[in-house]
């Protein structure tokens, strides 16, 4: 989640720092849109389409950002259990069709906000350190049947034989 919000920091530096740039390089006066965009690629194309490309991955990472928020603090799971909830016995849908996951370590969105930054902050419970290990235990998936041995090639009787 560092990296996300760290992607989103300086997706937003490039944006200010291209601002600048236009403001001191590029004359835009105009009345329209299509005008001042035109302007701006005319000025400068390279910076004008990596602003493009810019915005469309800082829509896309604030998406993620939001979403992997969204599961760690309201939901509690991860993205691997949250999107594999049927591989894992501990894991249930929600019955009342909401498609929510409901998961044993899930205290609420404040002691999981809490849990995630492991320190006290102000209106936030304290955080509860636990040992899982401890407390749950999990018996592995029994593995499937062993499949026999791929059956091995003849060798050739002599390097004649190859040629």
């Amino acid at each position: 989640m560092l990296y996300l919000i760290t992607i989103c920091f300086k997706l937003v530096v490039f944006f200010l720092a291209s601002y600048s740039y236009y403001v001191e390089m590029c004359y835009v006066e105009q009345d329209s849109w299509a005008g001042a965009l035109y302007i701006l690629f005319s000025c400068s194309p390279w910076l004008s389409w990596n602003a493009v490309l810019a915005f469309l991955t800082l829509f896309w990472v604030s998406v993620l950002l939001g979403w992997q928020i969204n599961q760690i603090i309201r939901m509690g799971v991860t993205t691997n259990e949250f999107w594999n909830v049927a591989r894992y016995n501990y894991l249930s849908n929600d019955s009342l069709g909401n498609n929510q996951v409901a998961s044993p370590f899930s205290f609420g969105w404040k002691q999981n906000l809490a849990d995630f930054v492991e320190m006290k902050l102000p209106l936030l419970p304290e955080p509860q350190h636990h040992d899982w290990t401890s407390i749950y235990s999990w018996r592995p998936r029994s593995s499937p049947t062993p499949s026999p041995p791929p059956k091995t090639l003849k060798k050739a009787a002599s390097m004649e034989s190859l040629v």
